[in-house]
């Protein structure tokens, strides 16, 4: 864990102090997620090259997360805990379109699972280090409703995870609310969740929030169905 712990401080360390002074170059975002036998929390930011966020141009990105999970172990008579880190650097591009924008960016991710006791029967265990690729849409079909997706794929352990969401605004424009269908997985385990989201929350100035919870369905190692929740937030600075 001390590497994906390296890696994250250095890349926020770099972001924050090369445009410190210019207003609205940059995003932080973080939020968290618990399920059936699961957790994971996130934080990460990007920052605009051109110091303007909300301009087309290149991005830097740089997040980190950790998490922790059991299964039920076809080696061992009892149950296998697990958990783990990822750490991303990525640079990017982004297009900002009338109605809304889209970006995708390419780099370099650090994923180290530990499993206790240590599974040989599970080929997702230990650390990698590899190449990620991502694609984010956030637009507005029309005036009352919202599409947002975020997608990416990590080559170490074949990660992947995309979440789609659409939402219908509020009066006023202060939320919007809707369904949300997210795919995600590894060599070892495969996801579905199926949910109901509450986004465009404004909890201060720059910064909203989202919260969702469903049901989600699960196959291969720890494939437990159950609910789950999440939380996010991201804020201009």
């Amino acid at each position: 864990m001390k590497k994906t712990l390296g890696i994250v401080t250095l890349g926020l360390a770099v972001l924050t102090s090369s445009l410190a002074y210019a207003k609205d170059s940059s995003v932080v975002f973080g939020g968290g997620s618990v399920g059936q036998d699961t957790a994971y929390g996130y934080l990460g930011a990007v920052t605009a090259i051109n110091g303007n966020i909300d301009r087309n141009g290149f991005l830097a990105r740089v997040s980190g997360g950790y998490g922790s999970y059991k299964y039920d172990s076809t080696t061992f008579t009892r149950n296998v805990d697990g958990n783990f880190g990822t750490a991303d650097v990525m640079a990017g591009y982004q297009q900002i379109l009338d109605m809304g924008h889209v970006a995708g960016y390419v780099g370099y991710t650090y994923e180290d699972h530990n499993l206790s006791p240590k599974d040989v029967g599970n080929e997702v265990r230990g650390g990698k280090s590899g190449a990620k690729a991502q694609v984010e849409l956030d637009l507005n079909l029309d005036p009352h409703m919202v599409l947002k997706n975020v997608s990416n794929y990590s080559t170490p352990f074949d990660s992947y995870w995309t979440q789609t969401y659409v939402g219908w605004k509020c009066p006023k424009g202060k939320l919007s609310v809707g369904p949300e269908i997210a795919f995600l997985g590894n060599d070892e385990f495969d996801q579905q969740r199926y949910g109901i989201r509450v986004d465009d929350i404004k909890i201060i100035k720059k910064t909203q929030l989202y919260v969702s919870g469903g049901y989600l369905k699960a196959e291969g190692l720890g494939s437990n169905d159950g609910a789950y929740g999440s939380i996010g937030f991201s804020s201009k600075f």
